[in-house]
């Protein structure tokens, strides 16, 4: 599938934290009327583009352009975006447009796997406006030679495919997990070297060789 692209009008908004109310001796939980209506309408954004639910792990880009303060509209000032440092926050931003596309574009948030939120103060003569990018995580991850296998071509997250060292570590999981088989199998070739002195140490020589000989071929 090509990538699916929406541009959304309007000042972006962050995920507020939930409201609580009493009703019937229960407490319930409820979203700002604001994030309400900014959901909405993403999802009718999403809905008219004829934005159809993707299936499996998705990649998700959110470019939020916020209108630019007049501090900003010095003659010193560049013309281009600027970075925006200003609330809300770039999670909450992320977490507004996940939520708002939910049953719309994926059948459940979970789904993405790989995420990348921006914030930008608008270039001049530029409106505010958040600017989605949605597409299948293998699609997004293939651009990334990381991800890629040098042996076989094939795209993941993992550190090791086809027995070798074939993609570089991507993270902290990927080194341990790397660093876990190593020390297994020093600790196999360790034991291994010890049984076989064992068996020549009873006069076992030719149970030794063939133990050996069955270690040389595992490998």
């Amino acid at each position: 599938m090509s990538a699916i692209k929406l541009i959304i009008p309007g000042d972006p908004k962050g995920q507020a934290r939930p409201r609580a109310t009493k009703i019937g001796g229960f407490i319930r939980m409820y979203d700002p009327k604001d994030c309400v209506d900014r959901k909405h309408t993403i999802a009718a954004f999403a809905i008219a583009a004829g934005v159809k639910p993707i299936e499996g792990p998705i990649s998700l880009k959110v470019v939020a352009v916020f209108n630019r303060p007049k501090r900003l509209m010095r003659k010193r000032d560049s013309k281009e975006r600027i970075l925006a440092t200003c609330k809300p926050d770039w999670d909450n931003v992320g977490k507004m447009v996940s939520d708002a596309l939910n049953g719309v574009a994926y059948a459940d948030d979970s789904q993405i796997t790989l995420a990348h939120v921006s914030k930008f103060y608008a270039a001049i003569g530029e409106v505010a406006h958040t600017e989605i990018t949605l597409d299948e995580a293998d699609a997004e991850m293939s651009k990334d030679p990381k991800f890629r296998c040098k042996v076989c071509g094939q795209v993941g997250t993992v550190a090791r495919c086809c027995g070798r060292d074939t993609r570089e570590p991507l993270n902290d999981a990927a080194v341990k997990e790397v660093e876990a088989e190593r020390q297994w199998r020093h600790a196999i070739d360790m034991w291994a070297d010890g049984a076989c002195d064992q068996l020549r140490q009873h006069g076992n020589d030719d149970a030794a060789g063939m133990f050996e000989a069955q270690e040389r071929s595992d490998k």
